[in-house]
């Protein structure tokens, strides 16, 4: 054998289906510097980690000392086959399966912790786990404990002191809340017979640090039956004065026994989030901060592993396929998408999947949005050549062997056998390909099928792809009432747009309201979007994609349309080139619109355009911030000129109230000469919400004209640049 460090090389070549015994000994100090390689410098050399904390509470990834003792995988500090990560590319880690035996001999006065049933006597302590783990922890303390059973089920509590450090603002709660909280998570969850038998809350130094790892959704705290919690929970977000006198006004009780069983629920409900949000009320935004405590992946046990060393993040792609698919629908964020989306769109302009994995630069938070839209693209592709069904019963027959690892090769090749379909090819691109399609919308309607019996909807959607790159794409006509969509129903369809290609889908059902649209990785943003508009009645109940040519559309000559994303738009403000120099692009970009003091982008499908739907924004001002939109004028003549107001979808009341009640947006039209136009919002706010507004009619000649937005207005009020439009008026035919 050959030792580099932490890794030991054995040269003993196996045949398949060949086993070998080997017997290691080891011995040696813990060295904590081989844990989190994985982590930029940037934040794990930053101090202090808690911004709510006044003092620095250390980062020990390790702790071996007289009275406390804590070890995790990270350290490495047992043989495994696997490392616990790879440092290079951390989202393609990988795992092993092992029956784990521990002993130590002479425990002394403490009480030792680990996974797996424990057998005692006064020189030793011992676990074995029944099931394979992908790691084992020890810890060991002067532990006191206390447990509740739930069942089958078992949580025990250690801590250091003589009573937990809840026990003063909780000890009248009733304990079935503990019990009715895990009950519904489990069902919420639908972790099926999946639960360990066993959970451990342990205490923990406060100088034990960890990091949140977004593809674990939890941080290195949370251990198969297993969850570190910190000292007296001091940096648990929780304050039970303030609970208990929310709770009081609330609920209307002075009852302390039914006040603490709510405020131990609220606390419980803290344990299974994965992120946790605070908000900032001069800025007006939510800022949300990851969750190192989320007890989740603790409930879900890991029980295998799908292997490709062709694309070693398949095995992620498909687990969170499955996990997901109980919880099938759309998320709010792909209508109004985050920053992380945005920016992950960008990326991928230029960038490959396999790039992004090992891309030290880019953000976790990014990689991450990458990688679910990859998974999606994944999944819609697979169900473009089977039924959705049919593709996660196949998955889940293959990829879920218990405490197995599955080679991605199985599935290729049961797919390709059961569907006729080798997906090798599009793996390959889906994993190393980059550019974005765009799709163009060309036509969209609802009708009500004449003389139907069963009341039913026609609904024809026309989509075209101009560009060179695969456009993958699902359409729902599913009754939007509904709360969960039925991934298998014949009313979803995923198609792919070939380069240059059109379609036209062809769908039936019983839904009056909208068609759903998902682009996915693509120049159109927001990704999902609601289209579609009841026209009239029609007797065509055909169903299915057919190919077909795009409409070609020449534009209006006497219509001319400035969107905030052409060219002929611009933006003005204070100190612009010194906040380019200085700014992230990050700040400049807020899913929801909220009290922006610059112009801020948002984008939501009801804004206009045709690929990117986007609006900037910002609260009033003083009217130093504009916003221009410029276009050349060919034909002389008078001009009716136009705004879009759109509606905007806020958090935050006070500004959407004012929005259109009383509200004066200040135009200023130029060419020649100057003139200002003052557009009331305060009446027909239905009307002029998400439709074109009218400014006037101007006397327009040959060259450049411009329409320039202010910001004057109240700090209630919101300033929005969307899009202006120049309609060239026909001569008057009367004599």
């Amino acid at each position: 054998f050959k030792q580099e460090g932490q890794v030991t090389l054995i040269f003993h070549p196996l045949e398949t289906g060949q086993e070998i015994k080997l017997k290691l000994r080891y011995s040696g100090e813990i060295d904590e510097s081989v844990a989190y390689l994985d982590i930029p410098d940037k934040l794990f050399y930053q101090p202090k980690d808690n911004p709510s904390l006044p003092f620095i509470l250390g980062k020990r990834s390790a702790m071996v000392e007289e009275n406390y003792i804590y070890l995790t995988s990270e350290v490495m500090w047992y043989p495994s086959a696997v490392p616990p990560v790879n440092p290079m590319a951390p989202f393609c880690s990988g795992k092993d399966f092992t029956r784990f035996k521990l002993t130590v001999e002479n425990p002394g006065e403490l009480i030792f912790l680990s996974q797996g049933k424990e057998e005692k006597n006064k020189k030793q302590v011992s676990f074995h786990n029944e099931d394979p783990l992908t790691g084992i922890s020890l810890c060991a303390g002067k532990f006191k404990r206390k447990y509740i059973s739930m069942g089958k089920f078992y949580a025990y509590l250690y801590y250091l002191k003589e009573q937990p450090f809840f026990y003063n603002d909780l000890k009248q709660a009733d304990n079935k809340v503990i019990i009715e909280a895990y009950k519904d998570l489990i069902n919420y969850r639908e972790i099926k017979g999946n639960p360990p038998c066993r959970l451990m809350l342990i205490e923990i130094p406060l100088s034990i640090h960890s990091f949140f790892r977004t593809r674990k959704e939890s941080s290195d705290f949370a251990q198969p039956e297993i969850l570190f919690y910190p000292e007296r929970g001091a940096t648990f977000d929780l304050d039970f004065k303030q609970m208990k006198k929310i709770y009081r006004s609330n609920f209307y009780t002075n009852d302390e026994k039914e006040l603490q069983s709510h405020m131990l629920s609220r606390s419980l409900e803290l344990l299974v989030q994965g992120e946790s949000s605070r908000y900032n009320e001069k800025t007006g935004v939510t800022n949300w901060e990851k969750n190192k405590y989320n007890i989740l992946p603790v409930l879900v046990k890991d029980t295998c592993y799908t292997r490709s060393d062709e694309f070693p993040v398949i095995n992620l792609i498909i687990q969170d396929i499955l996990k997901e698919e109980p919880v099938f629908g759309a998320s709010i964020h792909e209508y109004t998408p985050t920053a992380n989306i945005i920016f992950a769109l960008r990326y991928m302009e230029k960038h490959s999947l396999k790039e992004a994995l090992y891309d030290k630069k880019l953000p976790e938070e990014v990689l991450a949005k990458i990688i679910d839209l990859k998974k999606k693209d994944f999944l819609h592709y697979l169900a473009s050549r089977a039924r959705r069904d049919q593709v996660i019963d196949l998955l889940r027959e293959t990829c879920t062997v218990p405490y197995q690892v599955t080679f991605l090769e199985k599935f290729l090749e049961k797919f390709k056998e059961k569907f006729n379909t080798d997906i090798l090819p599009f793996t390959r691109k889906w994993y190393a390909g980059k550019g974005l399609p765009a799709i163009l919308v060309q036509e969209a309607q609802i009708n009500k099928i004449e003389g139907d019996s069963l009341g039913r909807y026609a609904a024809h959607v026309k989509l075209y792809n101009p560009t060179g790159i695969d456009a993958i794409v699902s359409i729902d006509f599913e009754n939007v009432k509904r709360q969960n969509t039925i991934p298998s129903s014949s009313s979803i369809k995923y198609l792919v747009l070939p380069p240059h290609s059109c379609k036209q889908i062809k769908m039936v059902n019983d839904n009056k309201y909208d068609i759903k649209l998902y682009t996915g990785i693509s120049y159109n943003i927001p990704i999902q979007r609601s289209i579609g508009k009841i026209i009239t009645f029609m007797a065509d109940t055909t169903t299915g994609i057919f190919d077909c040519n795009p409409t070609i559309t020449t534009p209006d000559p006497d219509e001319l349309i400035v969107d905030n994303e052409d060219q002929g738009f611009s933006l003005i403000e204070p100190g612009k080139i010194l906040n380019e120099l200085f700014e992230k692009e990050f700040n400049r970009y807020y899913e929801w619109p909220h009290n922006a003091l610059r112009w801020t982008k948002n984008y939501n499908y009801t804004y206009h355009g045709e690929i990117t739907k986007s609006i900037h924004y910002k609260t009033g001002g003083k009217g130093s911030y504009k916003a221009r939109w410029e276009v050349t004028v060919t034909e002389p003549g008078e001009y009716e000129i136009f705004a879009h107001i759109p509606l905007i979808y806020t958090v935050q009341p006070p500004v959407l109230n004012n929005y259109c009640n009383g509200a004066i947006l200040h135009y200023t039209i130029e060419q020649e000469k100057k003139q200002e136009v003052k557009l009331d919002l305060m009446n027909k706010r239905e009307r002029r919400l998400g439709f074109w507004v009218p400014l006037g009619t101007f006397t327009l000649v040959t060259g450049k004209t411009s329409v320039t937005l202010d910001d004057r207005g109240s700090s209630s009020q919101y300033i929005v640049a969307d899009a202006i439009k120049w309609v060239k008026k026909k001569p008057s035919t009367n004599k």
